[in-house]
């Protein structure tokens, strides 16, 4: 069986989610919106179903960089 790889990014999965699923959104019992969590899982289950990688590597990026340089910004 050949080796198959997916990489994962975590932010981008969780941001998808969250905004296909704001119309109707998820909410655990004590009122905590888990949308973006249901999705990205639904995103990760569906990739191990269909694709049945041997391998996954995921990041999740909490924060951008504090000196992020734009096309516009003075350097």
């Amino acid at each position: 069986m050949a080796k198959k790889l997916f990489l994962l990014d975590g932010m981008a999965l969780v941001y998808r989610a969250h905004f296909a699923l704001i119309a109707k959104p998820i909410f655990t019992s004590k009122g905590v919106n888990s949308s973006a969590l249901y999705g990205f899982t639904q995103t990760l289950l569906e990739i191990i179903r269909n694709q049945q990688p041997t391998h996954l590597a995921g990041c999740i990026r909490t924060q951008t960089h504090p000196h992020n340089v734009t096309r516009n910004s003075p350097i």
